[in-house]
């Protein structure tokens, strides 16, 4: 999000630099941005950095991308975040959550939580992008839906040649990221990041042997026992290789709600269907009881395997809770279908709709078609930059 806020500055006219730590500089690839790394080592030291770069750069505004993740990384390195208020230079917070709604105590693995620190009401500020935040006009508001992506039939055809599929079969993304492989050393969280892309092969599997699964991602999963040569793994890619192998799908299976390439398949008229599960269990009763109906014996032995379960729509971290107000009457869920973890009959019938039905996938795309006109009609995130730079009250900070 803060790369698309940068391009768009840069697009402006404005220069842009990061000082990111070194787990992202990767995202930073092939961007005409300068970048500062952080390291773990600085500690403390950290502060001696920022501090140097803004007196080399006498930037016009800071801008934490986002409020969430620049929190956790300076605490985590043993410093205060307020420091950054005492710079004569305007800060500026990019609320990705909208942590008015969200609040600050995020549900984690199982039942633990982990609280933010809050001080975002400090902040003169703050950008509050849509999605995934609802595209209604208030004070910070502006939109982030990506750009779409339009290919050419011809080069589609390549796209899905080369990934080896026939001009018959179909095609259902799936992508990863490497935090989702391992989750902060969590037993549980770890079990379910090994264990959901299976059920989610497994639900692909019944789709019809011309539904083939795409994964990118920075690993491939054991999961040709399932699909066999239907499982086609791509790792990392560019962001001009994403764009035309997106633009080549027929569906986006995604279980992060607000992964930025669900936008990116909204805008782009690509269907969308996000897994999330609200289902906290211990025991295969306890799952089994919140079931509409006895599960399938692959769903009974995945179930088994994979306890403890806990909620989650951003897998495997959970802030299944935390998320429930933003996403409360957000027209953004319109755009996509939203499915239950467990609920075998529904994923497979909802994907099964998209990929078989006319009809199921035009309401869904008229659906994302009058989302991203509402979108269209906020300011960009420049825009309101601009206009707090230039002093203007009433893009000022508000709950």
């Amino acid at each position: 999000m803060g790369i698309r806020v940068a391009q768009q500055l840069h697009e402006a006219g404005d220069e842009a630099s990061f000082v990111v730590h070194e787990r992202s500089l990767p995202l930073l690839t092939d961007t005409p941005f300068r970048r500062v790394p952080i390291h773990d080592h600085l500690g403390p030291l950290i502060k001696l950095l920022i501090e140097s770069q803004i007196a080399e750069e006498k930037p016009d505004s800071i801008i934490l991308a986002d409020y969430f993740t620049a929190t956790v990384l300076f605490l985590g390195l043993g410093v205060d975040p307020r420091f950054l208020l005492r710079f004569d230079t305007p800060l500026i917070a990019i609320d990705t959550w909208s942590h008015s709604e969200t609040g600050f105590v995020i549900d984690g693995y199982g039942d633990r939580t982990r609280e933010v620190a809050n001080w975002i009401d400090e902040l003169p500020f703050r950008l509050r992008p849509a999605p995934i935040v609802r595209p209604v006009p208030r004070p910070g508001v502006c939109t982030i839906l990506p750009d779409p992506v339009r290919i050419a039939r011809r080069v589609r055809n390549h796209v899905r040649a080369n990934i080896g599929l026939t001009s018959s079969d179909r095609a259902v993304m799936f992508c990863t990221a490497q935090w989702q492989y391992a989750a902060n050393n969590d037993e549980e969280a770890t079990l379910l990041a090994e264990n959901v892309p299976e059920l989610l092969a497994y639900y692909v599997s019944k789709l019809g042997n011309d539904v083939h699964l795409v994964h990118v991602g920075p690993a491939a999963y054991p999961l040709s026992g399932l699909l066999g040569e239907r499982y086609h793994w791509l790792p990392a890619l560019s962001p001009d290789q994403f764009d035309m192998v997106l633009g080549s799908m027929d569906l986006l299976l995604s279980a992060n709600i607000s992964a930025t390439t669900n936008a990116k398949a909204v805008a782009s008229s690509i269907p969308v269907v996000v897994v999330e599960n609200s289902c906290l269990a211990g025991t295969v009763e306890e799952a089994e009881a919140g079931l509409r109906e006895p599960p399938s014996p692959f769903l009974g032995e995945w179930i088994r395997r994979s306890l403890p379960l806990y909620p989650f729509r951003l897998w495997p971290l959970g802030f299944h809770d935390f998320l429930q107000p933003v996403l409360q009457d957000n027209s953004y869920c319109t755009a996509m279908e939203v499915v239950e973890l467990l609920d075998e009959d529904r994923v497979v019938t909802v994907c099964g709709g998209l990929l078989n039905s006319s009809a199921a996938r035009e309401d869904l795309l008229q659906c994302q078609a009058a989302y991203a006109g509402e979108t269209a009609r906020l300011p960009t995130p420049v825009e309101i930059i601009e206009s707090f730079l230039s002093g203007d009250a009433e893009c000022r900070s508000s709950a």
